[in-house]
């Protein structure tokens, strides 16, 4: 049986075959050039050959959530339960935290996942470079370490084996230009997820680069504003924003469920409702934005969507480098536009699946039902 160890060992020697997880780039096999290693672009195919990426080892996989319970992240741990049930080798009971939230237990999570034995571990590191001491320690102890959508910062190879993260300011830069386009001139806000969020942060940098080409759009919060990424907060948040601006004639969000409180927060004062451009959309915001449009109050709406790609392409590069297999060390994914009524598109609703079902992900309308119900 081999150790986890000298598993682990086998990575990064299959990383250097390719692309040297530590940071070194080859442009032909035997040829290795120093340097940083550049974030690969990915898009996903959702129904690739398992045989490319699974193995015969026998694996245990964990996933560590920062801030987990709503949909979004419901919907990833489904999308990685079901990709993983692909590879006969990998047991199928994926053990899985939440931190909540509170960055000390999101520590303390990975730690005891490690104990439990996993082989590979994914984690959505919502607290950003905070989280690279206990990946790395992780990675010494010879497990297979893919953090997934948010950046932690560090180097693939020794803070962990690879990533694959959101190309967070190139989805800025789409949903800022969209927005420039759309209202020409006038004034932005932008709402965020919990406080200090790496993802926020880096979006709304994107959405700054793509307002230098619209001077007269102007952005009101130079800082992601908090929702924690729930209806409450961000409906309180953007009361506040009414309160203290006249006037805001777009709105920007990193999630379908904030763009739909904030919708409902300008209704409830009696407002038009600004342009809305947001990631992470819901079926909630398709069918509110058909009812504004029915009752005569439609707003343009737009998304960059198929965020829970980002897990499945992590758990396959989990298991492919657990099994010796070479792997990129960063591959980048840049979402790719999914909702934009200004081209015509209805936004899809569906009043018999939940609220918060999401229609970019890899999950079937029924599947939705269930797993949201």
């Amino acid at each position: 049986m081999i150790t986890r160890k000298a598993a682990a060992a086998a990575v990064l020697v299959a990383c250097a075959l390719v692309t040297s997880c530590a940071g070194r780039s080859t442009e032909a096999p035997g040829q290795q050039t120093a340097g940083p290693a550049e974030p690969v672009p990915v898009t996903v195919d959702r129904d690739a050959d398992p045989s490319t990426w699974c193995g015969d080892k026998p694996l245990k996989i964990g996933l560590a959530d920062g801030v987990g319970g709503n949909a979004w992240r419901k919907i990833s741990f489904e999308v990685v339960r079901r990709e993983a049930a692909k590879c006969p080798a990998v047991d199928p009971e994926i053990l899985y935290t939440n931190a909540g939230g509170d960055q000390q237990k999101a520590t303390s999570d990975i730690n005891g996942l490690v104990s439990q034995g996993v082989d590979v571990l994914l984690v959505m590191a919502d607290f950003g470079p905070a989280q690279l001491p206990a990946l790395r320690a992780a990675t010494r102890d010879g497990v297979t370490v893919v953090p997934y959508d948010i950046d932690p910062g560090g180097i693939p190879g020794v803070d962990y084996t690879a990533k694959i993260v959101m190309n967070a300011t190139g989805g800025g830069e789409d949903l800022g230009a969209w927005v420039g386009r759309t209202i020409g001139k006038g004034n932005i806000v932008f709402l965020g997820g919990n406080a200090g969020a790496p993802g926020s942060a880096l979006l709304l940098e994107g959405i700054k680069t793509a307002l230098r080409q619209f001077p007269d759009v102007h952005l009101l919060e130079d800082q992601p504003v908090v929702t924690n990424w729930n209806k409450v907060d961000a409906q309180k948040a953007v009361s506040g924003l009414i309160a203290r601006y006249p006037q805001i004639d777009a709105v920007i969000t990193d999630y379908g469920v904030t763009a739909v409180a904030a919708i409902e927060a300008f209704a409830a004062a009696g407002l038009p409702i600004p342009a809305i451009a947001s990631l992470a959309t819901t079926n909630e915001l398709g069918c509110v934005w058909r009812a504004q449009r029915d009752a005569g109050r439609e707003f343009p709406l737009f998304s960059v969507d198929s965020t829970n790609d980002m897990a499945q392409l992590g758990l396959r590069m989990g298991v492919a480098a657990a099994n010796g297999k070479p792997v990129n060390p960063i591959e980048s994914f840049r979402m790719p536009a999914f909702l934009d009524s200004v081209s015509g598109a209805e936004p899809p609703c569906d009043p018999s699946l939940p609220l918060d079902a999401d229609f970019s992900s890899p999950l079937p309308a029924a599947d939705l039902a269930a797993l949201l119900k």
